[in-house]
């Protein structure tokens, strides 16, 4: 192999051991902007929606007590038992003493089966319970959990802003972290990762390069063992 060839080949080498962790990395950054839940329960057990004296199907669950925080909604998981969500959401919150202090209408393409749904809320820490209704007759169950024989549904969230690319990829660290073999951090997994596609990459570039190497021999050898080699001085 000649050394042109040997350099673009090492070249290429290094530009996939260190292409490939790159993507690899790319591929699991979290976006820019992402939901986080920051507080309340998503329910465990779903309850369906009670038949309103006015037509439709309602229910009036508890929330938990939530702190103050700004830019954030809540949230309930609601349940269409397998069909094609095809009802209107209306939620209502209540403060206290059972005051509107906030409401929302979700469309059926805003949701889906066990799916979240929520309504923006300026003062979270005076929410106490919502009223979710639909229009129609379809089953429909909200996800709620039973605290003192009252049903309890509601989270916080928020969306969480990464300002630059190093956030987000200490946010993968973090959660590569949760998952990696104890003695080894997220980094020193990485350069291993490198390291074993370039040394994999260089093992058969030095096997190609020996075989290259060793092909003009066993042919000499073959032509003298035919009596084709090059004649001796004085014969």
């Amino acid at each position: 192999m000649g050394r042109e060839l040997r350099l673009l080949c090492i070249a290429a080498i290094a530009l996939v051991a260190l292409a490939v962790p790159a993507l690899l990395v790319y591929r699991v950054l979290p976006p820019r902007s992402e939901r986080e839940v920051v507080g309340g329960a998503s329910g465990s057990t779903p309850v369906r929606l009670e038949r309103a004296p006015s037509g439709g199907e309602r229910l009036d669950v508890s929330t938990p007590r939530f702190t103050a925080l700004r830019g954030t909604r809540v949230e309930v998981v609601v349940g269409t038992y397998l069909r094609q969500p095809s009802e209107a959401i209306t939620l209502v919150l209540r403060g206290p003493g059972g005051k509107r202090i906030g409401s929302c209408r979700i469309p059926p393409f805003h949701y889906v089966d066990n799916g979240s749904v929520g309504c923006p809320i300026e003062r979270s820490e005076r929410l106490r319970g919502i009223r979710i209704s639909v229009p129609g007759k379809a089953p429909f169950a909200v996800y709620t959990d039973n605290v003192g024989g009252q049903l309890v549904a509601g989270m916080l969230a928020r969306q969480h802003h990464f300002r630059t690319i190093f956030a987000r990829l200490r946010d993968v660290e973090a959660r590569v972290g949760v998952t990696r073999p104890a003695p080894f951090a997220p980094a020193v997994m990485l350069v291993a990762l490198i390291a074993s596609i370039a040394l994999f990459a260089g093992a058969w570039l030095f096997l190609l390069d020996a075989d290259s190497g060793r092909t003009p021999t066993a042919t000499n050898d073959v032509r003298a063992e035919d009596g084709q080699g090059p004649s001796l001085p004085g014969r």
